[in-house]
């Protein structure tokens, strides 16, 4: 839609999608997934030239896309899931190693591991460095504790936060991050926090919800 006319201009009517991320040069797309089947695959779709591409394999969850790239994750070469998990179908979708996926090369790289733990990518800080939350996971689909990370390069990052997991009424489960001049606003459960640029993590509002634009 074109905020200033109010009208509406189809750009892509075919299969099924759903939009992922808004690019400057393109609009990023999944295909999203029946009953219990998870969303797959990324595709590039050129909205003057009303044309999709696809960039990544149906066989992939990407989990975020920015900074340049696509992040999603897989279990590691040689590693295995947790012992805490005996569900066969947990154990199929733990993840423990997030990778990234470069948007215009196409290549792809390890980024950020911790084995035993689940690993999922959130967001980017305004510099296109990947938010990544830490879990402990059971099998009832929970976990025992939550971290924070900022990952600033392949296997380089720095805790920022730790919090106890879904399974306690005292989760603050974080939403998708923002970035601004101020530094990192984080929507949770809990309220809103902020990562500032000298490393402090603090509670700055008790409002329940996302962050939905920048703080002037």
């Amino acid at each position: 839609m074109e905020v200033a006319s109010g009208t509406d201009r189809i750009v892509y009517d075919q299969g099924f999608y759903a939009v992922i991320d808004y690019e400057t040069d393109a609009i990023y797309l999944f295909n999203v997934g029946y009953a219990d089947a998870p969303n797959s695959g990324l595709w590039r779709l050129d909205p003057q030239a009303h044309s999709l591409v696809q960039v990544a394999s149906r066989t992939l969850t990407v989990e975020f896309v920015g900074g340049g790239a696509a992040w999603y994750g897989d279990l590691a070469p040689g590693d295995q899931a947790p012992a805490s998990l005996s569900n066969p179908m947990a154990r199929a979708f733990f993840k423990d190693r997030l990778l990234r996926l470069d948007l215009k090369t196409r290549a792809v790289s390890p980024w950020f591991r911790r084995p035993g733990k689940e690993v999922r990518a959130i967001g980017v800080d305004g510099v296109g460095h990947p938010i990544v939350t830490v879990r402990s996971p059971t099998d009832a689909g929970t976990s025992t504790s939550e971290e924070l990370w900022l990952v600033t390069g392949p296997d380089v990052g720095r805790q920022i936060h730790r919090g106890l997991g879904s399974n306690s009424r005292d989760f603050e489960g974080f939403g998708t991050p923002l970035a601004d001049s101020h530094g990192l606003w984080f929507g949770s459960r809990k309220g809103v926090f902020l990562y500032t640029p000298d490393e402090k993590f603090q509670l700055v509002s008790t409002a329940v919800g996302e962050v939905a634009g920048r703080c002037s």
